[in-house]
């Protein structure tokens, strides 16, 4: 948060905060008019727990949960819903391309870096449909966000190796050994925890084809020379 510049929190602001609360705002009359309407936003589990280097991402999206619930008991009379959705973590390049302040690494809050994004879209699409008020898409976050205001200290400690991480500028856990594993293959699932192909097939429209791109990232993953 201290290196975070006014910029970019006001960026950050403009796209995730006022930006959807200027489009419930144009909506409203014409919902009104109708006697009905539903808006969903989409909020984040950030927003509720103090993770380090997402604390203005997270501002923006708790400012927009506060507002969306005020609006949902404002609105419920004229025959508005107003929904509430936490994802949690989704696997997306959201890391990769997030705003960060002197060149800090990408942070996956979990080791696995979130659920597969077409489940949680179908997830969402079902909260949609549902009943006004907040959908909880993953118990994990859900949990961290109660804990948080009644067990503070308890989150805290839990929060420390992400903590560690940032501090010593690295991105996933220290491992008291090296795995190497290569399986000459046609197609792939990239769900192995050593797989350095992730983020090169996130880039692709098919997903587990190991095209020539992906098998030219197997040196520079590895650190060696490989013919």
């Amino acid at each position: 948060m201290a290196e975070a510049t006014e910029e970019n929190i006001r960026h950050l602001f403009e796209v995730n905060t006022f930006s959807p609360i200027a489009l419930v705002k144009a909506l409203v009359p014409h919902m009104k008019a109708r006697g009905k309407g539903r808006v969903v936003n989409i909020v984040s589990c950030a927003g509720r727990v103090p993770i380090p280097t997402v604390g203005v991402y997270g501002g923006s999206k708790s400012a927009l949960a506060v507002m969306g619930n005020t609006m949902r008991l404002e609105l419920a009379p004229v025959g508005i819903d107003i929904i509430n959705v936490y994802p949690g973590t989704v696997d997306t390049s959201f890391e990769e391309n997030a705003l960060r302040e002197e060149s800090r690494p990408e942070l996956c809050p979990t080791d696995h870096c979130g659920l597969p994004r077409f489940d949680i879209a179908e997830n969402v699409l079902a909260a949609a449909s549902g009943p006004p008020g907040e959908v909880w898409l993953e118990r994990k976050g859900k949990w961290f966000s109660t804990a948080a205001l009644i067990w503070p200290k308890h989150v805290e400690r839990r929060l420390k190796p992400i903590l560690d991480r940032v501090f010593q500028g690295k991105s996933f856990k220290k491992r008291r050994w090296q795995l190497l594993q290569i399986e000459p293959a046609l197609a792939c699932n990239l769900k192995c925890v050593m797989c350095p192909w992730k983020q090169v097939s996130k880039q692709g429209e098919n997903r587990g084809i190991m095209s020539e791109t992906i098998w030219e990232s197997l040196p520079d993953s590895l650190q060696t020379t490989m013919c």
